[in-house]
């Protein structure tokens, strides 16, 4: 009987060409200008709960606005987790309306 080593996707793909694909893809969110590894590991939280049934193209949006906002982002670069937990959840949904059940995610 013969294994197979390494599993492939619906595409085709290897999991080795799986894992450069997805790491390719979340690359814009692991910005090394920010300025502590709590931000970078903040940032791709925010994205990941925000990529739930929706696109990625999307995601970058909602985080871009995200950052545009000086009540979770005062200095235009790093999201702050702190203020994110503070701020009004019926002022996120608004922001984040043009995301997939902003409503569910706008609590997390």
């Amino acid at each position: 009987v013969k294994t197979k080593t390494h599993s492939t996707s619906s595409r085709g793909e290897s999991l080795d060409e799986v894992k450069k694909r997805e790491r390719k893809k979340w690359e814009p969110l692991r910005d090394f200008k920010l300025k502590s590894w709590e931000a970078v590991k903040f940032q791709i939280v925010v994205a990941a709960i925000l990529s739930k049934q929706t696109q990625f193209p999307v995601v970058l949006k909602a985080v871009k606005t995200m950052k545009e906002d000086p009540k979770l982002c005062p200095d235009g670069e790093n999201l702050d987790s702190a203020l994110a937990a503070k701020m009004d959840e019926m002022e996120l949904r608004e922001m984040l309306k043009f995301v997939h059940y902003n409503k569910q995610k706008a609590k997390h």
